[in-house]
């Protein structure tokens, strides 16, 4: 009878609800970093031959708070991609696969994912050059 119980118990302890990863309570600690990689800028819609290629590129992404970062895009050497130097404030979000997605709503049309291995995709459609807009920044890169 004692055997039964035990054995039981030990059933109902390995079924429970703890086995199962929970969601993660900070996700921007954890995509938090510098990602190196490629950049192109091309005409909004054209993809494929790019205007400008940019090796080395780097995206900082900073916490903000548990849900939030901001992500600010740096040449190669190191200096602020675009003329504010200041970056955008997104929110982040899990996907049932175990990707991030970034959104912001200052800047709607912009797509980041960040892959459960730390893969970056950003897509900035709101380039302008020599004061006429219509590009956007096309980067991947993977975390440092």
């Amino acid at each position: 009878m004692l055997f039964v119980c035990i054995s039981v118990l030990s059933m109902m302890s390995s079924c429970g609800k703890d086995d199962e990863p929970g969601p993660i309570v900070d996700p921007a600690s954890l995509v938090a970093g510098t990602y190196v990689g490629y950049g192109k800028l091309e005409m909004v819609g054209l993809s494929g031959l790019p205007l400008e290629e940019y090796q080395g590129m780097k995206i900082r992404i900073t916490r903000s708070s548990n849900e939030f970062v901001i992500l600010t895009p740096y040449t190669a050497d190191d200096n602020p991609f675009f003329s504010s130097g200041s970056g955008d404030v997104f929110q982040i979000t899990q996907t049932a696969g175990g990707d991030f997605l970034l959104t912001s709503t200052s800047t709607p049309n912009c797509r980041v994912t960040i892959s459960k291995s730390f893969s970056l995709s950003y897509y900035y459609p709101y380039v302008s050059v020599g004061g006429e807009s219509g590009y956007a920044l096309n980067f991947t890169g993977q975390r440092q």
